[in-house]
């Protein structure tokens, strides 16, 4: 309990003394929990990059807003941020635009953003699916004894499952512990700072904006794109699984037992074809997250495709289950996780194109 109270009485000694060292420089509103970042510039096109663009309406700096975020950094937490510019000369700019032109760029780093978070699980979605299909792998060759026998089978099982292990402590990284540029700087604003003020020469207040109208025009990717994202990349990642798996599974069956020419050439062009529409609805379900690649259309017919297998599907899993007299309880599963996984990719889809179409109509409503 003592030390508890030294390290509340430290804590609260440090804040005191970090307030104060900001307040040397910076002028702060204890009440109200405000630090006023008032940064100085001789002319508008100090903040301004006139060789991107049109000169006439030139974008904002990315190293000023840069620099804005560096500086937050260093204040406490708990505290606001109302940032100024104080200009000496406009040189004939409107200080609304500068205002607007801040919060383009702002809204540029929004978007940078929101790609970045797109790769980000597109990259995990491929390492984890790498992680599966080599754990799939493992069991099937180990199962049918192809790994070799005893200690030598632990070995090699051993070093596949390690491979697989580090594939998802990859993906654990790219999505959690590494955080673009974009993303930080852009969490930093939207966290501390509270208005944007243009000042004149002798400090009087020109124009402002608070945060909320700095946003206001935003359009966001939204909960429903999010969660349909993931379900739409994880279930398209579990077709390529499942796809694979099966594959192998039902190639060392066709190699054990041979039928008949034409009976096995029908068996292998079969299992192509499986795998080849697993492989398309996994790249097609990745472009269509993404919005990128020529395959992402695909992911339309895909998508109706897969609602007219899950509803037949569906019956004939209903059918076997109550006639069948064969069934095994691992042949019911695998029949199962298909129609699941298929249901998934379906569900993603629909949230991912529901969630687009209600942007669009926002965008149509915004003009």
């Amino acid at each position: 309990m003592e030390e508890e109270k030294k390290k509340q009485r430290y804590m609260t000694t440090a804040m005191a003394r970090h307030l104060e060292l900001v307040e040397k420089y910076y002028e702060v509103d204890r009440e109200n929990r405000i630090i006023f970042l008032r940064l100085h510039y001789e002319k508008a096109t100090d903040i301004l990059d006139l060789d991107i663009g049109d000169k006439n309406r030139p974008s904002f700096k990315t190293s000023t807003m840069a620099r804005v975020v560096d500086i937050i950094g260093t204040f406490p937490e708990g505290f606001k941020v109302d940032v100024q510019f104080q200009i000496d000369d406009y040189q004939g700019y409107d200080p609304k635009i500068l205002v607007e032109a801040f919060n383009d760029e702002f809204e540029f780093n929004h978007f940078c953003s929101n790609s970045d978070n797109r790769v980000r699980w597109l990259k995990a979605a491929l390492l984890v699916m790498t992680a599966v299909v080599i754990i799939f792998v493992q069991s099937i060759l180990s199962e049918h004894g192809l790994l070799g026998e005893g200690i030598l089978n632990q070995a090699y099982s051993l070093v596949l499952e390690t491979v697989a292990t580090l594939f998802v402590w990859e993906a654990a990284t790219v999505l959690f512990l590494t955080l673009s540029g974009h993303r930080v700087m852009g969490a930093k604003i939207l966290a501390r700072v509270s208005h944007l003020t243009y000042l004149s020469s002798d400090g009087k207040e020109v124009a402002k904006e608070d945060k909320l109208t700095m946003i206001s025009n935003w359009v966001d990717t939204g909960k429903v794109f999010k969660v349909g994202g993931v379900m739409l990349i994880f279930f398209a990642s579990a077709t390529l699984v499942t796809g694979v798996s099966k594959a192998i599974a039902d190639g060392y069956t066709y190699v054990q037992n041979p039928a008949s020419p034409g009976d096995t050439a029908i068996r292998w062009i079969g299992l192509v074809v499986s795998l080849t529409v697993s492989v398309l609805v996994f790249l097609s379900g990745l472009g269509y997250y993404a919005d990128k690649g020529k395959l992402r259309k695909a992911a339309h017919i895909f998508a109706f495709t897969s609602v007219t297998l899950f509803f037949f599907e569906t019956i004939a899993l209903i059918i076997l289950f109550f006639t069948g007299t064969d069934i095994t309880f691992g042949m019911f599963a695998r029949n199962a996780v298909g129609l699941i996984v298929r249901f998934g990719f379906i569900i993603g889809y629909g949230l991912v194109a529901q969630s687009r179409l209600m942007r669009g109509g926002r965008k149509r409503e915004s003009k």
